[in-house]
């Protein structure tokens, strides 16, 4: 499927935008043609997928060129990066040298735009073969769910090695937006987005929580300020709508193409985009849309007998609601009980000098797994006490048994917190309450 470039624009209109440059779309079409030209006849491409000028470029010149790109996220070391891209085998590695390999694929890539990872439950991350008809679809769903505008313009913030930071690029170019790139530390785009009159940006909860303890202010050519990546906690929404913030909670994945369902006039209230049909399935959240990926890259089929395809995360659907209850391997089994982290968490985290909190589950040999918890404090009480207050709000066998404190959570490369990267600096230093 063809994908309009800057529909409906002229030579002269901006297509990208920085802070110290504007590309017309002259201009941008002219990089990307260089660039084809100098790659000649490439079958497939891997791209260093940062927020850069240079890469969005090359992303722009795959799709223009209908090649499919891996897209390499800019930490992974290189014998991650090694590994993902034997996998793939590409033609060409752009911001590395040519690799040729045995091709070895279980999903066809014909009409795809994009190869990107995603983690599994454990071992290697698995290759979701993205197609340009869904991420066309993608596009398309979240204009009619939000609303849509000729001044619209998303802000590109994020690794293109994402699949928001993917979806911020087809939307720009399918409805002739230009894209308005922030290069540089994620959390300084406030100057740009002003300078910019950016309409819409895409947020995860620690960033969000980081601008609102700065005291900053959105610009108020902001009218949508999406959350997602990880849970929200309440506390945060509640102080995000205070602050004024046009706050719209989101719920997607690497194989949705992004948004599966989002929040509109009620923050609180998730609801699944036009063509999105979701079930759930033994507790767990299952999606089909045009905008779902075709497939595993060298695995096999994840989908069901009736095109479902199973998130693993766990949930409820209560009329058109959708409510996201934990990630499938983020959830903690104590005795027998179902513990959601992201509850405990909020409970804590609403305790006077809890800064930040992050559950996981402790090996038990009598209960399976024992609730415990990582907490970052600023003048809190003990631990005694706070655990005397999460007894308030939650069930006694939600309680953290074992609590550590540590001068920050982990944080992965897109700022959500590595619940695996906190618990093991936690483990060491967890007490018994």
């Amino acid at each position: 499927m063809p994908i309009p470039r800057w529909a409906d624009t002229s030579d002269e209109t901006p297509a990208l935008i920085t802070a110290s440059r504007t590309w017309t779309r002259r201009e941008v079409d002219a990089a990307v043609r260089a660039r084809i030209d100098r790659w000649g006849d490439v079958s497939r491409i891997a791209i260093v997928g940062t927020a850069s000028v240079e890469h969005v470029l090359d992303l722009l010149a795959a799709v223009e060129a209908r090649i499919p790109a891996l897209m390499l996220h800019p930490r992974w070391t290189r014998s991650e990066t090694d590994a993902i891209v034997a996998r793939f085998a590409p033609s060409l590695v752009v911001d590395g040298g040519i690799v040729r390999a045995e091709l070895r694929s279980a999903a066809s890539l014909e009409g795809a735009l994009a190869v990107v990872a995603t983690s599994g439950t454990g071992g290697a991350p698995k290759l979701a073969v993205l197609s340009r008809r869904a991420f066309v679809a993608s596009a398309g769903a979240s204009a009619a769910h939000l609303g849509r505008r000729a001044d619209d313009r998303w802000l590109l913030a994020m690794p293109l090695a994402h699949v928001g930071g993917l979806g911020v690029v087809v939307r720009s170019i399918v409805y002739g937006s230009p894209i308005v790139l922030h290069e540089g530390d994620p959390s300084g785009w406030l100057p740009l987005a002003r300078a910019a009159s950016v309409t819409h940006v895409s947020l995860v909860p620690t960033g969000l929580a980081r601008l609102l303890d700065r005291g900053e202010t959105f610009p108020p050519s902001v009218r949508v300020a999406l959350v997602g990546g990880a849970a929200c906690p309440e506390h945060l929404l509640e102080r995000a709508i205070a602050k004024g913030v046009p706050i719209h909670r989101t719920y997607g994945l690497t194989e949705t193409c992004g948004q599966v369902a989002t929040t509109t006039t009620d923050p609180r209230a998730l609801v699944p985009l036009v063509g999105v049909d979701v079930r759930i399935m033994d507790g767990t959240i299952r999606v089909r849309s045009p905008a779902v990926m075709d497939g595993w890259l060298d695995s096999e089929s994840p989908f069901d007998s009736d095109g479902f395809y199973d998130t693993g995360d766990l949930g409820t659907l209560e009329g058109a609601h959708l409510t996201i209850l934990a990630r499938r391997t983020d959830l903690v089994i104590s005795g027998g009980e179902n513990v959601y982290p992201r509850e405990v968490e909020d409970a804590l985290e609403r305790i006077a000098g809890v800064r930040a909190a992050c559950v996981f589950g402790e090996p038990d040999l009598e209960w399976g797994q024992r609730v415990a918890a990582a907490i970052v404090v600023d003048g809190a009480p003990s631990d005694e006490e706070i655990v005397r207050r999460a007894r308030e709000r939650l069930s006694g066998f939600k309680i953290p048994r074992r609590i550590a404190r540590i001068d920050a959570l982990a944080l992965n490369g897109t700022g959500k917190i590595d619940r695996a990267a906190t618990a093991a600096i936690a483990m060491p230093l967890l007490r018994s309450i």
